[in-house]
């Protein structure tokens, strides 16, 4: 039935458009987001999102930006490089036009590029109002799963004001979690201050990050530089994860100067007077969900000073939190207090960068990596170590083991290659290992992670990207591998015609666990086709197998723009999606999706059918 009710909606939609082919204008904005242009493996949907809000409101002007910046943007590496071998000839730009064709890319890759670069400083005005939500349902329920409102609006005086209000299923109220930002306009060329929610990044991560996932990218040499000191304006739906109050952003010839001050309540668990868990996912629906939000206190006074020149950066960071119930994975302490030293120099082709980082009552952790570049190869080492209770709440830097406390050190060694040819080669191997065990008496767990991959983009659009990753544990160095992973994964992007192509994503697993083998696999093909300058659809179905949860397969499918959908996949069936994109005028624009899912745990008889539908709006004002 459900199935049904999918059918007719794309017919609906298909009508939809045939009814509109007439009508031209711009070319729309979320099209260009597309998972062949933007570096999307290492970032969330929400980091996605937020860096794509960030360069929305704070694009990088060519003439004036530099290396460092151009290596940061969320694009995809054969765009940055050719960005960065470009900035190269310092070479001053007036219109896009000489702009495209010194760098020689498409007019597809140059409407990317454009979403985070422009050429010179503009003052206009500009806002926007977002709303999604979604509904999910089986057999037997439909229910609301989340909705979302965020606005924001960028004034020519420099001031920049944003809003966010959320529910997710269940919840009983409309607006369970809302949340208000600011940015004042730059004073002097020197002073800048930012208000309301907002996330801090700071070296390597080690305690503050703007990047909250415990992921790595298939860029070797990304993985283990820092990025560049960061304020950014929070607008995501992360209810906890964030500070809230006031930092000042200044600057006086090469030093810079971030004091900051946070009052926020975070969701916990009390227990006996004293928390025993923080709540991350945001969710109230049951009681105790309810009782946990916001039920601690959190204040907190910090401040970040750094010396950078052309080669050359040092600096500090210190900070002092405060909460209005013990913690009990800090030994029952009220307050949580820690510094941070953070350095990189770059000398011709060398780069060598690290942090060292402490937290009371004595724990730390340091992190240090160094890279070369010789010609068109790039070799880098890294080492890390986090002391057993190491606990930073708002600090998330590249290791292996998720959550916390960290307890891990580790040795990571990558190499990138681009070759003549347009392929690109990326590699990495890292050992990694517990520096105490969790339970007494079980030998220290133990592990190596290797990674190969494989992409080239070709003129026209089309795309091949292959990743093939090992992973071995172990429960003590003598002992033999407790697991093994093996993980294949690729993509082959072509266009038939100018306004459509197909993508064809495959991936699978093995995984060897004591003398038991399990799999999992699974197969997608996806078309997109541009309608008209105004409307585009993309049509696709995925089909899965997988034995059990251990092997389940996570694969890429297509949605909303900003809301990228990494799937989990497991038991045995196949799933359908429709994506519909229709920008009305300069102004308007929405989207819809539709999915829907048949499933059958291996051991069982019963199909599970579940469908889903989002719609997102988008006011461009």
């Amino acid at each position: 039935m459900q199935l049904q009710y999918l059918i007719k909606s794309v017919v609906v939609l298909l009508l939809f458009f045939v009814a509109n082919l007439h009508i031209s204008g711009q070319t729309i904005t979320t099209d260009i987001i597309s998972d062949s242009y933007l570096l999307v493996d290492e970032t969330s949907s929400e980091e996605l999102w937020n860096l794509i809000e960030y360069y929305s409101e704070n694009p990088l002007v060519w003439n004036s930006c530099t290396e460092d910046e151009i290596e940061e943007l969320p694009l995809n590496n054969a765009l940055k490089e050719m960005l960065i071998d470009l900035k190269k000839r310092n070479k001053i730009y007036y219109n896009w036009k000489s702009f495209q064709k010194d760098l020689g890319i498409s007019k597809r890759e140059m409407e990317a590029v454009s979403a985070f670069i422009i050429l010179e400083e503009r003052k206009v005005g500009t806002g926007s109002i977002l709303s999604y939500f979604s509904i999910k349902g089986n057999q037997s329920e439909k229910d609301l799963s989340k909705s979302l409102v965020r606005s924001r609006w960028d004034y020519p005086s420099g001031w920049f004001i944003g809003a966010i209000t959320e529910a997710d299923k269940g919840e009983p109220h409309v607006c369970d979690f809302y949340n208000l930002t600011f940015r004042s306009p730059i004073v002097k060329s020197d002073l800048e201050v930012v208000g309301g929610a907002f996330r801090l990044h700071w070296g390597h991560g080690l305690l503050f990050t703007t990047n909250l996932m415990n992921s790595r990218s298939s860029d070797a040499i990304r993985n283990i530089m820092p990025k560049n000191e960061r304020i950014q304006n929070y607008l995501g739906s992360d209810e906890n994860r964030f500070l809230f109050g006031s930092v000042i952003k200044f600057q006086t010839g090469k030093w810079k100067l971030f004091p900051f001050y946070s009052n926020h309540n975070l969701d916990a668990t009390i227990t006996g007077g004293s928390v025993s868990a923080l709540k991350t996912d945001g969710i109230h629906q049951s009681k105790s969900q309810i009782k946990s939000k916001d039920a601690l206190g959190e204040r907190s006074i910090g401040v970040a000073s750094l010396f950078g020149t052309e080669h050359a950066k040092v600096g500090g960071l210190f900070f002092n939190s405060r909460y209005s119930y013990p913690l009990e994975f800090l030994n029952c302490a009220k307050s949580l207090h820690g510094f941070s030293v953070f350095h990189k120099f770059d000398h011709k082709d060398l780069t060598f960068t690290g942090e060292i980082a402490y937290l009371n009552p004595g724990d730390w952790a340091v992190i240090q990596s160094g890279v070369i570049k010789v010609g068109a190869v790039s070799i880098g080492v890294s080492s890390r170590y986090f002391s057993p209770e190491f606990h930073p709440l708002m600090g998330y830097p590249m290791k292996k083991y998720s959550g916390y406390p960290s307890n891990e050190k580790g040795f990571y060694m990558g190499m990138n290659v681009r070759f003549k040819s347009g392929w690109r080669f990326s590699s990495y191997t890292d050992f990694y290992s517990r520096i105490r065990s969790d339970i007494v008496g079980v030998p220290i767990p133990e592990g190596n992670e290797v990674f190969a991959g494989v992409s080239r983009n070709f003129r026209g659009g089309h795309n091949i990207d292959l990743k093939l990753k090992r992973c071995i544990k172990w429960q003590g160095s003598s002992s033999d591998p407790i697991e093994k992973k093996y993980q294949l994964k690729g993509k082959l992007k072509y266009y038939l015609l100018n306004d459509c192509f197909v993508t064809t994503r495959v991936s699978y697993i093995l995984v060897k666990k004591d003398e038991y083998f399990n799999k999992g696999t699974a197969f997608s093909v996806s078309t997109n086709i541009k309608i008209n300058s105004m409307s585009v659809l993309t049509i696709g179905a995925t089909q899965f197998y997988s034995d059990d949860f251990d092997s389940r397969v996570y694969l890429f499918e297509p949605g909303i723009p900003f809301t990228f959908n990494m799937m989990p996949l497991y038991g045995t069936g196949y799933r359908f999606f429709i994506v519909a994109r229709r920008k009305f005028n300069e102004i308007f624009e929405s989207s819809v999706a539709g999915k829907f899912q048949s499933r059958q745990n291996i051991d069982e008889e019963r199909w599970i059918e579940t469908t889903s539908v989002e719609f997102q709006m988008l006011v461009d004002l």
